[in-house]
């Protein structure tokens, strides 16, 4: 059985021609079973669909049955998958998933790039090169789709948080919106304003501080700071895109 093809096949030029081969005793071999071509590209590209059509008949199922997905996936599969990987996360200073979806995006690249130049200099064809990346691509699509699900994204179809709270659902009116931000409003301000009881902040500005001595702050700050302070703009070719003088 062939193997996943990797790359596109070389483009190997035809011999050219030579003297006679000289003369050569041939022994009798016995029949041997005949290689197995394998799988063709095309029954790839539909081994691929079909992979991904799996996948989203598994989302149509779980979007009719959201207590199922509730009581088996979110409140049992799916707490245990999200203690490990925040146990494996803690260990990595930026997200795993991000480490993954980079490495994918930079092979992708370099793979095309190689596998063009090797194209334009006749090892192999540009046919045949976007034909293996188009079947790369898909498979990559369709087993990364099914690994969101397993791992996380069968949680789309889970209860409603009102169902599963058992609260009423209605949709809101206008005035509640406004009687709602009128006491967030209404709030900010009085924290203000006990915050600025026997400060002495000045009443003509909203901030606790001057601007003058606000821009005094952020001035000190940002000269203390060796990363964010003025950096010298001798031996920068350009000076202009590295610092905000000039």
């Amino acid at each position: 059985m062939a193997r996943f093809p990797l790359r596109p096949p070389v483009a190997v030029a035809a011999p050219q021609p030579a003297a006679p081969p000289p003369i050569e005793e041939f022994f009798d071999i016995p029949d041997e079973e005949p290689i197995s071509s394998g799988y063709t590209i095309r029954s790839l590209f539909w081994k691929a669909t079909i992979w991904l059509l799996v996948a989203l008949g598994i989302q149509t199922l779980a979007s009719l049955s959201p207590t199922l997905v509730e009581l088996v996936y979110s409140q049992t599969i799916y707490f245990h998958i999200s203690r490990l990987l925040t146990y494996v996360n803690r260990y990595f200073s930026i997200s795993l998933g991000e480490i993954f979806f980079g490495m994918v995006i930079i092979w992708f690249f370099l793979w095309t790039i190689w596998y063009l130049r090797r194209a334009f200099r006749g090892e192999t064809r540009v046919f045949d090169v976007i034909k293996i990346l188009f079947l790369h691509l898909a498979w990559t699509f369709s087993t990364l789709f099914v690994l969101f699900l397993l791992l996380w994204g069968l949680n789309f179809q889970r209860m409603p948080i009102s169902d599963s709270m058992g609260l009423i659902r209605r949709p809101a009116r206008s005035d509640e919106l406004q009687a709602i931000g009128a006491r967030i409003y209404s709030g900010i301000n009085k924290n203000y304003d006990d915050a600025a009881a026997g400060q002495g902040w000045s009443g003509t500005s909203r901030l606790p501080m001057p601007m003058a001595k606000l821009n005094e702050i952020l001035e000190t700050s940002f000269q203390n700071t060796p990363i964010l302070e003025s950096p010298d703009r001798e031996g920068w070719v350009f000076p202009n895109l590295f610092t905000l003088q000039g």
